[in-house]
């Protein structure tokens, strides 16, 4: 057996035994964990045929030939899903969500009559491919392809107005952004282009590079993404369930908020951030900040968003960020590391300092640090 295919079928191993991990876990958000699940799965099951045709395992086993293509349009549907499921407050399924599965029980009935054939017609299937796997190679792959895409760019956009979402009702968001699924979106996108390049290789006679060398990539990368996506899948916390409904994504076009209440809220909110210093508290909410002030949530973060042209997030932190260059440039924490200063102004990880401390002052810390040694 070739390196490449014990690699995939590490790979298939993977997905099988992560997804039915996730599916099977107790903790956490169980409907979001049993889609993730699924997405492994399915990704896992859907490199089988690589290992069928490169081994010629499918002289022995001809009727597991060709179903592994449907799995392709599982992958879109149950990542896009998987976010929304998080990043909703209650979020519930209605029937019409059903239509997301319509292309892939489409594509079965479409390849239902290769499907039905007898083992003797799907062994000379693979082996006339050329002739014989045309609906494959010129139908169903630009399909997977645009299908893949398109969910892909949903889940995106997904992500982009989730992140505005946490940006408006929490000071720390390292654990809640969702920004890792950004690289599984990537990662997908790459192994089919990755399929792309293979199938357009074997249409021009290149099966030595591809069975030589493709497989043993295609392993590579199903596993790594497989690996990764499964480590980070399992320790996403859930963010908005059990909790109030967030108070970002809100139009304030029909608000009754007036000029001078607003300038009222803007000064109240001054007062408190700079004598009682919420900010220092690492899981400061936009909640618990209107408590403090008296004011309705959905004003304080209106007045955030128009008096101070900030949402949460960033006004938080350019409190925090403040704090932490006063720190910086007094003599008495000249002994305190950089990452104890993160962690007495808010921060929850060194990263999410650097970060901030980078917007708002344009340097690093070990550069404000050194400019101010200087």
């Amino acid at each position: 057996m070739q390196l490449s295919t014990l690699i995939i079928l590490f790979g298939i191993f993977q997905g099988v035994l992560f997804g039915s991990a996730l599916i099977l876990r107790s903790h956490g958000n169980r409907s979001a964990n049993r889609l993730f699940g699924l997405l492994q799965i399915s990704f896992g099951l859907s490199i089988v045929h690589t290992v069928l045709v490169g081994e010629g395992y499918y002289l022995q086993i001809p009727h597991l030939l060709f179903i592994n293509s449907a799995f392709v349009f599982l992958f879109g549907p149950l990542l896009f899903f998987y976010v929304k499921r998080l990043s909703t407050v209650r979020f519930h399924w209605k029937p019409i969500h059903l239509l997301h599965l319509a292309p892939f029980i489409l594509y079965l009935l479409a390849l239902s009559p290769v499907l039905l054939k007898s083992a003797s017609e799907k062994i000379a299937i693979v082996e006339n491919w050329a002739q014989a796997g045309w609906f494959i190679d010129r139908v169903a792959s630009p399909l997977f392809a645009i299908h893949i895409f398109v969910y892909m760019y949903l889940t995106n956009r997904l992500l982009n107005a989730h992140m505005e979402n946490v940006k408006g009702n929490f000071s720390s968001i390292e654990y809640i952004s969702l920004r890792w699924i950004k690289n599984t979106i990537r990662g997908v996108v790459a192994v089919f282009l990755m399929l792309t390049v293979f199938f357009g290789l074997l249409n021009v006679g290149q099966e030595y590079f591809v069975y030589e060398y493709g497989n043993l990539l295609l392993g590579l990368s199903v596993s790594s993404f497989l690996l990764t996506s499964t480590f980070l899948s399992w320790r996403q916390p859930d963010i908005f369930v059990g909790r109030e409904e967030p108070v970002m994504a809100r139009r304030y076009e029909n608000s009754q908020l007036s000029t001078e209440r607003a300038g009222s809220i803007s000064r109240q909110l001054i007062k408190v951030m700079e004598a009682e210093k919420p900010f220092l508290d690492s899981n400061l909410k936009i909640q618990s900040l209107a408590e403090m002030t008296g004011v309705p949530a959905w004003q304080l973060s209106q007045v955030i968003n128009e008096q101070f042209n900030q949402n949460f997030y960033d006004f938080v932190n350019a409190y925090r960020i403040k704090t932490a260059q006063e720190s910086l440039l007094n003599p008495r924490f000249d002994h305190y590391s950089i990452l104890a200063i993160a962690m007495d102004c808010g921060f929850n990880s060194k990263s999410a300092f650097n970060t901030a401390f980078k917007k708002f002052s344009g340097q690093t810390p070990s550069e404000f640090r050194q400019s101010k040694a200087a």
